[in-house]
């Protein structure tokens, strides 16, 4: 007999030994958990009110899904999230439902939590039958050595140093508060700012200028792609990349950027090699009003939205968006709402591109700011 159900605290190594060996087997390349995602499954970590697992009396483990609860601080708003992850099915097991009831019980539980917005990576069309849909905007950022050599030729890095930045390090919370300022961020509490940049293996970097802390990259192993980005200007971002490029002998980068990073985009647009915009995140609008209101604000910040007023209805929830002069209005009701499933509706709030039957809006209200960098992912 299959029991779905919470892990408990003492199945800590047997729930981590399973998602091992379920990636393992299925990449081929040995995988870590424990050191992946250290937020979650590092040593000291109790996650088990995060993993929902289907147990056989006999068999043991045969599915795993985890969902990470956080908060993602949108201009003066607080959304509560729900990221899924580890998502994984023993071999043998494939076939017999377990990752479909496991999904329902995660996003039951999520609703029933009032969680406004659940976030996963993962394939299209395996997700959408659970109302995620990819969206938001990403851009991704190639800068290499001739860029640096022509644009930044008259740019000194002369003093700038790098330095890693573990949990004792002086410049964690220097990092942090920089983070911080960012007018859309998730949140990560001091003990875990560390192990959040080290997701998926990267790493935090302070950026040093005579010695004074002026930003921090965290880059991946190769140092060759730069996952966040956060400098106290501009210039001190040109003389970090100049510095970084020769430090570690690296030709050719890539650097992400979320879209409301207008000020950086602008600047790099001015001698980047290429700029690429791309989904960031695959997303479920559990609470559309609330998403709406808060993302809508901070695009209205940054980017020109046609005035009008729209309602929308979505299973039932129904609420009018108005915008006048760039001041965004969320409200209850209003005659002649759009019908709109939850999956409808996250692929018109969130999907950057076109697509077949998508309903009219107002000019540059949709796709909304969503973005996750590499630190906040699972």
């Amino acid at each position: 007999m299959v029991i779905y159900r919470k892990a408990k605290p003492e199945e800590r190594e047997s729930y981590i030994d399973f998602a091992d060996m379920v990636f393992t087997t299925a990449d081929g390349v040995p995988l870590s958990f424990e050191a992946s995602i250290p937020k979650v499954y590092g040593k000291g970590v109790d996650s088990a009110h995060m993993q929902n697992i289907a147990v056989d009396d006999e068999k043991g483990i045969r599915g795993l899904i985890a969902v990470m609860p956080n908060e993602l601080y949108v201009g003066g708003e607080t959304l509560k999230t729900g990221f899924v992850g580890t998502v994984s099915v023993h071999p043998h097991a494939r076939g017999e439902g377990h990752m479909k009831k496991l999904m329902r019980m995660c996003m039951d539980e999520m609703l029933a939590q009032g969680v406004d917005l659940a976030l996963l990576n993962g394939q299209r069309q395996r997700y959408e039958y659970f109302g995620y849909v990819k969206g938001g905007v990403g851009y991704i950022i190639d800068v290499e050595t001739r860029n640096v050599r022509h644009a930044l030729k008259n740019v000194s890095a002369e003093g700038v140093t790098f330095e890693e930045i573990d949990g004792n390090s002086p410049w964690r919370e220097p990092a942090r508060r920089l983070f911080e300022k960012r007018i859309v961020h998730f949140r990560r509490d001091s003990e875990q700012f560390v192990d959040c940049c080290r997701t998926y293996l990267n790493h935090p970097w302070a950026i040093l200028r005579d010695g004074e802390f002026v930003g921090y990259f965290v880059s991946n192993e190769k140092k060759n792609f730069i996952v966040e980005t956060c400098t106290v200007t501009a210039a001190d971002f040109d003389a970090a990349i100049k510095a970084w490029m020769a430090e570690f002998g690296v030709n050719r980068m890539q650097l992400m950027f979320p879209e409301w990073e207008q000020e950086m985009l602008a600047h790099l647009g001015s001698y980047a090699e290429n700029i690429h915009m791309q989904e960031k995140v695959q997303s479920c609008v559990l609470n559309p009003r609330r998403v709406v209101s808060a993302l809508l604000r901070v695009k209205a910040g940054y980017a020109a939205l046609a005035d009008g007023a729209m309602s929308f209805d979505v299973e039932g929830d129904c609420f009018k968006v108005t915008v006048c002069n760039g001041e965004v209005r969320v409200e209850d009701g209003g005659e002649g709402a759009l019908q709109l499933s939850r999956l409808e509706a996250t692929r018109l709030f969130m999907y950057p591109f076109l697509y077949e039957g998508r309903p009219k809006t107002p000019q540059g209200w949709f796709p909304l700011p969503l973005y996750a960098a590499a630190p906040d992912e699972f």
